[in-house]
């Protein structure tokens, strides 16, 4: 019986030492797997902190570009404000052309006469249209209309080619060329 209790006590040893062996390689296996979750983990902080270092950096550099383009945009502005200040001022300086008042008149005046026979035109067209004429009439009118075209065109020569004197007399001044300079700053 004694031999039977020591062998099961033998046995019950080789049990418990292969099962010992059983639970050190699952906590062996266990362990690796712990180890493969963290280099795997260690790997993506790796990577997150590799690709926010490489962001952070590029936008650092992207900013500093920007910073300075902003900078040099700024003395340009303020140069260009000075510019400008400098231009009101010197055409301040200068007297405002006084163009000569008969040919404003002038102008005026053809520009009337030319809005007069523009609404003497179309009362006649309405008269052909809205009443019934004779023939000899309507041929009548229809002359008029063309003498007044007549009229209207070379008063309209007339008025362009004033309005270019005017336009050489104010570009020829002092004045007009200052003040096309600033209109060409103000415009940027």
């Amino acid at each position: 019986m004694s031999g039977k209790k020591n062998n099961n006590f033998g046995h019950f040893i080789t049990d418990a030492q292969k099962e010992i062996k059983e639970l050190v390689h699952k906590r062996n296996q266990l362990n690796n797997k712990i180890k493969r979750y963290i280099k795997s983990f260690q790997m993506a902080e790796y990577e997150i902190y590799k690709s926010l270092f490489n962001t952070k950096e590029y936008y650092n550099k992207k900013r500093h570009y920007s910073i300075k383009k902003i900078r040099k945009l700024r003395r340009k502005v303020i140069e260009y404000e000075d510019i400008l200040d400098f231009l009101i001022t010197e055409r301040n300086k200068l007297k405002k052309p006084d163009l000569n008042r008969n040919l404003l008149n002038l102008i005026k005046c053809l520009d009337n006469s030319i809005k007069e026979i523009n609404y003497r035109i179309n009362s006649f067209n309405k008269k052909i249209k809205n009443h019934i004429l004779r023939i000899e009439e309507e041929i009548s009118i229809v002359e008029k209309i063309s003498k007044l075209e007549k009229k209207k065109q070379k008063r309209v020569k007339l008025l362009s080619e004033l309005k270019k004197v005017k336009i050489t007399e104010l570009q020829s001044t002092d004045y007009y060329k200052v003040d096309s300079r600033i209109k060409l700053f103000e415009t940027r």
